[in-house]
């Protein structure tokens, strides 16, 4: 959104407005100037009609799938755990990240006011939202850390409980609130400024206070950008490095088995390269739909750090910051499709669970403590049954 020249005056001491300190005044005169600072039609319909589908869409096939994950027994398995309350993360994300925008668009003509948030909205909404970014990036790693311990250590995979997955789950929430709560203070200022405006109609429903969440200290914006993508950029790493990893493995497997026949070796290379598919869809699904926010984040980090200001105009920065948002939104909707189209057995379980022409009788897979033998086409048989 393009900001033309406005008169602003700024205070060298907090003004009162009434009961409110402003530590800014904004005079505005021209009601074409004051257009800008509302909603443009593009924003109003993103913030009325795409956000609201995307929160639709998301919070009903996320809750589906943790519906699927309990009704189904043979779906509670430690990937699905992980799963699951990746789904409630998403599920969290989406209510407080689009929620709030909502929230903003229903209490102010102003585009980006903070007031209808209010003082506590600043902390607790980016708090509720932190959690659950840091969140996802824990149960994506946790999932691919155990598709590695189930190609790569069969042994140490088929060893693991349901404690040690409760421990994990738990650890990672707490995790999440730990790094969330240390980035409380870029938010926690509301920041007012005041609005003066000329005596035209137009201004009546406009408000005189114009509140940002704002940090307490100037440093805290480059701390909490680097504290977002930090984490980002070193999941992205270690989650690389296991889908490497287990494609190495299960190369390494299938070379092995030369007493098989061609026919079994056949299948190994088939279900090798399911899996393999599936974890590069799953993992460039997540990763680049969350990239573009992170690394305008990082730029901004390195900006702040350096003193310099955006080269971008104000209407390219608005453009990708909106592009980068729908990204972060559409992830947390697409991960149960992409489970549900790629892996036949989570069809299998919707429609189950569903009943939707599937007889509820249980599909046995009783490899959950059993060890894998040291053949592809044994352990990958039971990776996929319990997981793809």
């Amino acid at each position: 959104m393009s900001f033309p020249p406005i008169e602003l005056s700024l205070a060298t001491d907090n003004l009162s407005n009434g009961e409110v300190q402003c530590t800014e005044v904004l005079n505005i005169t021209n009601e074409d100037d004051a257009e800008s600072y509302g909603y443009s039609r593009g924003e109003t319909f993103y913030v009325t009609a795409f956000l609201p589908l995307v929160l639709t869409l998301g919070v009903l096939d996320n809750s589906a799938f943790i519906y699927v994950v309990f009704r189904v027994p043979r779906m509670q398995t430690s990937i699905n755990c992980y799963l699951l309350n990746l789904a409630v993360a998403d599920i969290v994300f989406l209510l407080a990240g689009i929620g709030e925008k909502i929230w903003r668009f229903r209490g102010s003509p102003i585009h980006g006011d903070d007031n209808p948030l209010g003082q506590g909205g600043c902390v607790w909404v980016y708090l509720v939202m932190d959690t659950a970014y840091f969140a996802s990036l824990c149960f994506v790693s946790l999932v691919s850390i155990d598709r590695y311990c189930a190609v790569c250590r069969p042994r140490q995979r088929y060893v693991q409980c349901k404690p040690k997955t409760t421990m994990l789950t738990v650890g990672s929430w707490l995790t999440s609130m730990c790094l969330s709560s240390a980035l409380i203070p870029s938010n926690t200022n509301l920041t007012q400024v005041c609005l003066v405006y000329s005596d035209s109609g137009f201004f009546m429903d406009w408000p005189t206070r114009w509140g940002i969440c704002t940090p307490t200290q100037p440093w805290m914006k480059a701390y909490a950008n680097g504290m977002q993508t930090i984490p980002f950029f070193s999941t992205l790493f270690v989650n690389v490095t296991m889908f490497v990893l287990i494609v190495r493995g299960l190369n390494q497997s299938i070379e092995r088995l030369q007493s098989h026949s061609e026919g079994e070796a056949e299948v190994d290379t088939h279900m090798r390269d399911r899996i393999a598919r599936m974890l590069v869809i799953n993992g460039v699904a997540f990763f680049v739909c969350l990239a573009p926010f992170e690394i305008i984040s990082f730029s901004d980090m390195v900006s702040s750090v350096r003193g310099e200001a955006y080269q971008l105009s104000s209407d390219a920065q608005a453009g990708l910051l909106y592009f980068s948002r729908s990204l972060a939104y559409i992830n947390c909707v697409i991960n149960p499709i992409i489970y549900t189209v790629m892996s036949h057995r989570y069809r299998l379980a919707f429609k189950q669970a569903f009943h939707l022409g599937v007889a509820a009788g249980p599909v046995c897979t009783s490899t959950a403590t059993k060890f894998v033998g040291s053949t592809t086409n044994e352990y990958l048989r039971v990776s996929l049954d319990t997981r793809v």
